[in-house]
């Protein structure tokens, strides 16, 4: 178990924590201080701790795979929950767009003929080449053009964003994101 702060959190607790808020420190404080005011120097259960501090990056994950398998329904419900959580929308366009990235490099590595899992891991950025099984599954049904049109629309949406777009709007420039991918 870990202590923070005071508070004993045991592994799965930090773990969860540590990837919901990745290097934010100004996040992990304040997340921190909110399972404190819940529970006090009690050690908190996982459960608790789901429902308290909502995971960015697991969130953007499922978004991204509901636009690749273009399931409007849960790429509407799951952006709504992004943004009804307080989520920026920034924040929720760069999360996704990291994963897009990858795919992309990943099937431009594969179609340019490159097989060696550590080649493509090294030529993909990704630290884990064990990864490699489930990304390759992930990118199988989609086009390189289709990936590279993807991203140039959130890249689009990103500077929407910097621009003033509300963030209601956010929604439909996912839902016609989906569109795109052949």
């Amino acid at each position: 178990m870990g202590i923070t702060r005071g508070i004993q959190l045991p592994l799965q607790v930090a773990q969860y924590i540590a990837e919901a808020v990745g290097s934010d420190r100004r996040k992990l404080s304040k997340e921190i201080e909110k399972l404190i005011l819940c529970r006090g120097k009690q050690t908190i259960k996982f459960s608790e701790v789901k429902k308290l501090i909502p995971s960015i990056t697991h969130s953007s994950l499922e978004l991204a795979s509901a636009i690749k398998k273009k399931d409007a329904v849960s790429v509407s419900k799951i952006t709504d929950a992004l943004l009804c959580s307080g989520e920026h929308p920034l924040l929720v366009v760069a999360a996704v767009l990291s994963l897009v990235r990858t795919w992309l490099k990943l099937k431009a590595a594969l179609e340019a003929g490159i097989r060696d899992d550590k080649k493509l891991a090294e030529a993909c950025e990704i630290g884990n080449p064990s990864r490699l099984y489930y990304l390759k599954q992930e990118v199988k049904d989609i086009s390189l053009t289709g990936l590279m049109e993807i991203a140039i629309a959130f890249f689009e949406t990103e500077c929407s964003i910097k621009q003033g777009l509300e963030p209601s709007r956010l929604k439909e420039r996912f839902l016609i994101s989906m569109t795109k991918l052949e």
